[in-house]
């Protein structure tokens, strides 16, 4: 696998080939934790549990309510 072209500090960019979001299966996102300015969209990452809720806001206004079904760490 190669590295992705991760989008600008504040949004995430999500795997096109990927489940939708609200829909079953696994999901791969990318983003930043940090900036050259500060905390990025994955700052709070670190306190992610199992079952929170992740609120997805779509380029087409569309929002989505997903559950994170497991964590891990690398």
């Amino acid at each position: 696998m190669t590295a992705a072209w991760l989008p600008h500090y504040r949004n995430v960019g999500w795997w096109k080939d990927g489940p939708l979001p609200g829909t079953s299966g696994n999901a791969i996102v990318g983003g930043h934790v940090d900036s050259e300015t500060g905390p990025a969209v994955f700052y709070g990452l670190v306190s992610l549990q199992r079952s929170d809720q992740i609120m997805v806001n779509r380029r087409n206004s569309v929002h989505s309510a997903v559950r994170s079904a497991r964590v891990e760490r690398f």
